[in-house]
Parts: C-alpha cells; sequence; structure tokens
C-alpha cells in the first residue's frame, strides 16, 4: 500500500467524497482495498454529491475498486454506468432504471440486454448477489435466461416484483443450482416446480403472489436446508398463502424463521407451524389476525409493546422491505394513541428516534415517510413532547428542513402522499412545543416556508407554509419588519397568487402586508407595495387592499404614489363604482359594500386634505370630492373599523374641499370624543365656517352632539 494512504485514512469518508466531488483530490497513487472503497462509495451518495466536472469523474473511477453496488436509494446515469464497467462486483443492487436501459414499444425495459451492456466479463464470472426488483416499467421476456447463462456464479438472487413466469423460473433453478437466498414475491408465478433443484437454498421469498390457492408448492417441502421462509405479502394480493402453506401437512426440517406478516395468519395457525416445525425459533406476525403475544422458545416478531415494534421495524429495514415498514409504523402508531401513557418514557424516546433516524436514512418513498411523520407529530400533542429534550426537538427541526429540501424536484406532479409529507412537516414544525423550544430557528422556517410557496405545492401545503409565516412573526424580534428582502419575497409570493387566481391564498398574504403596514409602513411603500397593491384590486377584496393604504396614507411618499397616472386611474374608478351602487337597494348591494366603501372613501379623503385650495376648482377634484360625499351619505350605521385618531385629527386640521370635512364628521361620530379633547375642538371650529353645505353642517353637528 501507498505510503500516501495513511493520510487519506486520517480524512473523513465525507470530506474525500466531497474533493472528489469537486475533483481538488490531490493527484496520487492512491491505492485502496474494496472496503474502504466500499464504504466511500457509500458515503459519496449519503452526502448526494454531484461530480461536477468531467476530470472529478475520471478521478472517481481510477481511485474506486467496488466490490459492492447498491443503486436502489438514487436512479442511475451514464456515468454509473461507466463506473460500474470498471469495477469487479460481487454484488449488485439495481436501483431506478427508467431513466437508461433499452425499452420496447411498450416502454418496457430490456433488463437483459441492460446488465449485457454494464457488467464486464469479470463482474459475470465473480458476481454472488443480484438485486433486480421492478415495480415499473416493467422488464421485456427473455431476460431469464440470460441471467441464467451468464451469472452462474450467483448465491443471492432477488427478483421481486418481476413479470416471471414458470418457464423462467425452471431456467433459473436449471442454471442456478448454487443458490442459497432466493426473492420471488410478488411474481406471476402459479408453481413452484423445478425450485427442488436449488438444493443448497437455505432463504426463499415467496409472498404477495396474485393468487395463493393455484400456487403450487408441493416441490418446496424437498428444499431440506431451507431455514427462511418469507411469506410477507407486501401489496393487496391473496393474504391466504400461510392458510394454503399448512393445507400440505409437510415439513421442512430445518425450518427457523417463518414470517407471516401482511397475511391473514391466525392464532390456530401460528400453532400449527410451531407443531409441524419444532425448530423454529422465529415467527413473524405483524398486520395479522393472530393476537398471541408469547410462545415457549419461539420469538414473535409482532407490534404489541414499543420495543417489539423496534425490533421489528429494524429487522424489516436491514430487508429493505418498505411495505412492512409502513404496517410496523402504522400498527404501533393506533396503538400509541389509545395508550401511550402506559409505555415507558425510555421506549418512547427510543422510537421517537427510530422514527428520525429512519427519516433520515430510508430513501425517499412517499407512503412509508408519510406514515413516519404522521406518528412523528403524536409526541407533539398535549403534554407528550415532555419526553423530549430540547436536543431532540432541535435535531428534529433540522431533520424536517432536510427532509423539505428533497421535494421542490417533484413539485410538478405532486402526488398525494408526498403531499401529506410535506404537510404533516409543516405542521410540526408549528407545533407550539417545538416554537417555543430554546434556540429554535425560525429564520430556517420562513425560509422553507417561502421556498415552497414559490414553486406552488398545492392548496393544503400552502396553507400549511402561511401558517407557519404568520407564526414565525409573532416569536421573532421587530427586526423582521426591517428586513426588505423578506418582505420583497413575501410581495413576489402574493404576486404569484394574484396571477394563479388564488383568492383565498391571496387574502392570507394580504393580511401579513397588514402587519407590515402596521409596523413598518415606510418599508411598504419604499419596496413598491402601494403599485401592486392598486393593481391587484382589480380581481380580489379590495376593501381589504384599502385597509392597508390607510395604514400608510400619513407617510410624506404615499401621496405622490397614489398620484401617479396608473394608480390614480385605477383608484378612482373603484370611486366610481362604488358610487353608482347607491343608488341599487339595499338588498341588492353586494356583501361588504359598507366597509369598502368607507375604505375607498378614506383614501381619497385623504387626498382631498392634501391638495392646495388652488386646485379646489378644478373639475377632477370637484367629482371626486362629490362622489366622495354622495358615498359617505350612504353610510349610514356602517360597520367600519375605527379610523385612528391622530390621522383623523390631521385630515380634520387641513381639510378644504366639503365632501372632505363630511368624511372627517361621519368619522368622528365612530368616536366617543371628550370635549377638553383636540379632536372634538377641531370639530367646533369646523362646524363655525360658513362654506359647507346643509349636509355636511348637519353632520358636524351630530359629531360634537
Amino acid at each position: 500500500m501507498s505510503r500516501t494512504v495513511g493520510s487519506l485514512v486520517g480524512l473523513c469518508a465525507g470530506e474525500v467524497a466531497s474533493c472528489l466531488s469537486q475533483g481538488t483530490l490531490p493527484q496520487s497513487n492512491w491505492n485502496l482495498g474494496p472496503a474502504m472503497c466500499n464504504q466511500l462509495w457509500e458515503e459519496f451518495h449519503r452526502l448526494q454529491l454531484p461530480i461536477e466536472t468531467e476530470e472529478g469523474f475520471n478521478q472517481l473511477v481510477q481511485l474506486l475498486d467496488l466490490t459492492k453496488m447498491d443503486t436502489r436509494n438514487y436512479g442511475l446515469t451514464n456515468n454509473h454506468m461507466k463506473l460500474i464497467k470498471e469495477q469487479n462486483l460481487e454484488s449488485f443492487s439495481l436501483g431506478d432504471v427508467s431513466t437508461v436501459g433499452t425499452r420496447d414499444s411498450r416502454k418496457h425495459i430490456h433488463i437483459d440486454r441492460f446488465l449485457e451492456t454494464i457488467l464486464n466479463d469479470r463482474t459475470r464470472e465473480k458476481l454472488r448477489h443480484l438485486d433486480i426488483a421492478a415495480f415499473l416499467p416493467r422488464y421485456v421476456g427473455g431476460w431469464a435466461r440470460w441471467v441464467g447463462d451468464n451469472l452462474q456464479s450467483l448465491r443471492s438472487l432477488v427478483i421481486f416484483g418481476t413479470n416471471l413466469s414458470n418457464e423462467d423460473l425452471t431456467l433459473l433453478c436449471g442454471n442456478l443450482k448454487h443458490l442459497q437466498n432466493l426473492d420471488i414475491s410478488s411474481t406471476n408465478l402459479t408453481s413452484l416446480a423445478s425450485i427442488s433443484m436449488c438444493v443448497d437454498l437455505e432463504i426463499l421469498s415467496i409472498g404477495g403472489m396474485k393468487s395463493a390457492e393455484k400456487l403450487d408448492m408441493s416441490e418446496m417441502f424437498e428444499l431440506k436446508k431451507l431455514r427462511v421462509l418469507d411469506l410477507t405479502c407486501r401489496s393487496t394480493y391473496d393474504r391466504d398463502i400461510v392458510k394454503e402453506f399448512l393445507k400440505y401437512d409437510k415439513v421442512l426440517p430445518q425450518l427457523q424463521h417463518i414470517d407471516c406478516s401482511g397475511t391473514d395468519a391466525t392464532d390456530e395457525m401460528v400453532e400449527k407451524l410451531v407443531t409441524y416445525h419444532p425448530t423454529l425459533k422465529m415467527i413473524g406476525l405483524v398486520d395479522t389476525k393472530a393476537t398471541i403475544s408469547t410462545l415457549p422458545e419461539v420469538h414473535l416478531l409482532n407490534t404489541s409493546s414499543l420495543t417489539a415494534s423496534l425490533e421489528a421495524f429494524n429487522h424489516y429495514e436491514s430487508l429493505f422491505n418498505d411495505a412492512m415498514m409502513i404496517n410496523v409504523v402504522t400498527s404501533t402508531y393506533q396503538q400509541i394513541k389509545r395508550l401511550f401513557r402506559l409505555e415507558s418514557a425510555v421506549d418512547k424516546r427510543n422510537w421517537f428516534l427510530k422514527l428520525c433516524s429512519a427519516i433520515n436514512e430510508i430513501p425517499s418513498s412517499d407512503l412509508l415517510h408519510f406514515v413516519l411523520l404522521k406518528s412523528l407529530s403524536m409526541f407533539f400533542k398535549k403534554d407528550r413532547y415532555e419526553i423530549l429534550t430540547t436536543a431532540d426537538r432541535l435535531s428534529l427541526a433540522t431533520l424536517l428542513y432536510n427532509f423539505l429540501d428533497e421535494y421542490p424536484v417533484w413539485y410538478k406532479h405532486l402526488k398525494r402522499y408526498e403531499n401529506g409529507a410535506m404537510r404533516t412537516a409543516l405542521r410540526i414544525l408549528t407545533r407550539e412545543p417545538l416554537l417555543q423550544t430554546p434556540g429554535f430557528n425560525f429564520y430556517e422556517l420562513i425560509d422553507k416556508a417561502l421556498e415552497l410557496l414559490s414553486v406552488n405545492k398545492g392548496s393544503t401545503v400552502e396553507w400549511r407554509c402561511i401558517h407557519a409565516i404568520e407564526l414565525s412573526l409573532k416569536n421573532m424580534p421587530e427586526e423582521i419588519f426591517e428586513n426588505r428582502e423578506f418582505w420583497t419575497r413575501i410581495f413576489d409570493i402574493l404576486d404569484q397568487m394574484y396571477r394563479k387566481k388564488k383568492g383565498w391564498m391571496y387574502m392570507r398574504m394580504l393580511d401579513l402586508i397588514k402587519r407590515l403596514a402596521d409596523r413598518n409602513p415606510d418599508l411598504l411603500v419604499e419596496i413598491g407595495g402601494v403599485e401592486m397593491l392598486i393593481r391587484q384590486i382589480k380581481i380580489y377584496n379590495e376593501t381589504e387592499t384599502f385597509d392597508i393604504l390607510n395604514k400608510v396614507l400619513f407617510r410624506i411618499t404615499i401621496r405622490s404614489r397614489l398620484l401617479e397616472s396608473q394608480n390614480f386611474r385605477m383608484l378612482t374608478r373603484f370611486l366610481k363604482e362604488l358610487a353608482a351602487l347607491v343608488d341599487i337597494p339595499p338588498k341588492k348591494r353586494p356583501y361588504g359594500r359598507k366597509r369598502r366603501s368607507y375604505a375607498v372613501s378614506s383614501v381619497f379623503a385623504y387626498l382631498l386634505t392634501r391638495i392646495k385650495p388652488s386646485e379646489t376648482c378644478h373639475f377632477r377634484w370637484k367629482i371626486i370630492d362629490r362622489l366622495v360625499k354622495k358615498l359617505m351619505m350612504s353610510l349610514h350605521a356602517a360597520y367600519v373599523p375605527l379610523f385612528p385618531i391622530p390621522q383623523l385629527l390631521f385630515a380634520a386640521k387641513h381639510v378644504v374641499t366639503d365632501g372632505a370635512c363630511y368624511w372627517v364628521a361621519w368619522s368622528a361620530t365612530l368616536h366617543k370624543m371628550n370635549k377638553s379633547g383636540v379632536l372634538y375642538q377641531r370639530i367646533v371650529e369646523l362646524s363655525k365656517r360658513s362654506e359647507w353645505s346643509e349636509e355636511t353642517n348637519k353632520m358636524l353637528r351630530k359629531a360634537i352632539s
């Protein structure tokens, strides 16, 4: 071994993988053993590092001498295929081949041609384990002959879910007589004839067949070395396989472990299995009808307690059996909901930690991740979170942030359980116990919520995102209302909701804008919020928009923004439309007209108080003043929010037109004014002036009465 290997060993695998990804690993005559290469490759993909340069990829190919490759956790690429061709593999587990491979007219994969392309002659001679389990796309027929003819050193073969026929099984068993492990579950088989040719077979999986009643299992009982029989049903197919197995009244003399999980096994069937096979040491009973909890000298794999569930989950995780892991978590969730207080704090925390590690380590699986997150959410109901330390909660928050990072790639075709998983992750992050944890990163939560909103994840996820932002704003310091970048992103999302015509979401975002108008109206004006809000009232609830505009009316820069030609035309159009509704019978007027009319009138009344006396004769302002007065005269006993006294006092001091004066008097009637107060005194002064109309004088007298 090269003397420079010591320095490489001293580096952590993650650092070496990062150097390989970036193409910055120093050039040297590296000479690593297969075990170290296998570990380095696993770390490379655990960190999800891309190969950024061609030089980095070539260096990776030269450095690695792999004997094991498992691509089930990620999809194959052309670079992966080039790498595989240069390795001397002894174990190969195939992952997603949807982006590579040769397809026929029905989009099925020619798996035999694919394997012939990527497996070199040395690998074909040495390969001992092959996993080509498939769901979609299906494999084109004829692949079994190629596997049997070219991979005769195989000792373990996993072909779960493939379109395997009885003839294919005969070919495989005839050529691979020294197989020790065979998984043919969830295939199209109707007979296990010829299985007896595999005289060394020790582990056999045959669950999930479409029709257990039609499956001929007679030859299976000739396997004298069989130690493990897996009958688990991973799908919704026939669950009666245990019943059919017992009908043969035959014995497997070396059988030590039989897994009946996911089947319709009963207590009576379990007792028969133990009677017929006294060598049994373990029976799997997750998601079955059996209620038996203990048997002498036989270990039962079930979910009777959290300790048992943890053991069962670890067992199926080691077998990559997602279906059974889902069953374990689902059964445990239902049980803990009823018996949470009866379990020990240590067991509950261990289960919590297991759920977290599973989310972090198990590759993307929409349904599995959904049930894992749903089970995690159970720990944040009522006072159940007390068993978790501060470090546990902060680690969970980091885990969920990383989990949410994986999903934006799929946003165009978000599936039901992917949607549910994201929604549940956001629900956990917005639970009060987690939000109140010292050191909780609200900025990270807001950033993730805005990112998900920007890629349009669907209404339920969007609702959770907006809810997360609302809760964060309540718990964050006031500095967030000075953050220009954050509020610019909020307005971008608001504009997105407007363009996509998502009215309900738009109104939720508008509520966030209201908070900015209350805390920092200057920032709202600076980032162009006024122009955007005015432009968007064309479709959505202008009442809320005008309420926000009223909150920023008295900023120095607001008048010029409102008087810009496009903005002013839009505002005037709404004023005219609302004034036209005055002549419509009250019962036929649109809902919310009173509040809307007052909000619009307030904006224009403010503008009228800011004009110069010389401008009062201009026809534009005369029309607006008349419309404001017409609207206000129609709003008797209207339910509207109180206009702030400081702003109302400012308007009363500068009022120069009749309509604006009417608005000031009308708004003053909503307040309980003290006769010694400044506003009251100002209204009295206005009532003594002679330029007002009879209606305005009447309203002024009402305000001071």
